[in-house]
Formats: C-alpha cells, structure tokens, sequence
C-alpha cells in the first residue's frame, strides 16, 4: 500500500515539473483561428413575414436526422487541449461555417441552434432521444454584409 502512495506521488511531482515544458509543447502546435468578425447589427428585410413565421421556417424540423442532440450539443471545437475548448455549437464558431445566429425560443429553437437547424423526435423510434438535422432555412437564407449591418434575405443562397 505504502510503494501505491510513493509511486503516485513520484508521478504527481513528475507532472508538476514537466507542466512548462509540456505547455510550450502544446503551444507550438495549438491552432489558433483567425478573428471572425460578423457585423454587430442584424437587419431583417421586410418581406411580409411575421418574425412568428420566420422562425418557424427556420427551425421547423423537415425529416433530416443527423445525429442526436446530446451528441450535438456535447461536441467541441477542434484543438489539443487538456482542458477541453469551446463548444462546436457556439454561435460564433457556426458563424464562421457561414450558419447564420438565431435566437432561443421555447417553442422553435429550445437549444438556441443557427439559423437551418431543427430538432425533431425520430419517427422510427418514437420513445427515442430528440435529434437534430437540417431546414431548407440552412441553405436558403442568406445574409449580405454592408457597412456594419448584416441584411438577412430569406429564400437567399446561404454561404454554408
């Protein structure tokens, strides 16, 4: 019992030396993304839409399943880290895929997912986890940048 707690702490002060060294290792091959600025203010155009029926079409589910969304939700962002890195479906990082921010509703968009995405019951396995998947909003929304406005057209080519 005694060699355990000697060998453990043999291993415990082995890291404590090596940490430095260990984070300029990591640190020469971290990843670093550009800055993605997206213009603060976000302009709607008026195409007779009430914002009701615009999330609706955003984030009404159309029968595509990618992948559960606990799944989805647990994913992060790509880079070695011992600590873990930001989550995969933080707006700002979707941003910079060209998915466009949405806000969180209770009744459309419960997980404050982008603009195209939905979250619907598998109807195959109806007692089943809630996945996400995909709108024709992904795809056929788009926004055009102009000074520091972002102009969102629906029924525009997205730049996913």
């Amino acid at each position: 019992m005694k060699k355990r707690y000697i060998f453990l702490l043999v291993i415990v002060a082995a890291l404590a030396v090596a940490s430095p060294f260990l984070k300029k290792q990591l640190d020469k091959i971290r990843v670093d993304l550009p800055t993605y600025d997206r213009p603060k203010q976000a302009i709607k155009l008026d195409q007779n839409w009430t914002d009701e029926q615009r999330n609706r079409f955003h984030h009404t589910p159309q029968g595509t399943r990618l992948l559960p969304i606990s799944w989805f939700m647990a994913l992060e962002q790509p880079c070695l880290s011992p600590f873990g890195c930001g989550k995969f479906s933080d707006p700002a990082y979707m941003s910079r895929f060209g998915f466009l921010p949405s806000e969180a509703g209770a009744d459309v968009n419960p997980y404050g997912l982008p603009v195209g995405f939905a979250v619907s019951k598998d109807p195959t396995d109806p007692g089943g986890e809630p996945v996400v998947g995909l709108t024709c909003a992904a795809c056929h929304t788009g926004e055009l940048y102009y000074g520091d406005y972002a102009v969102q057209i629906e029924g525009a080519p997205a730049m996913i």
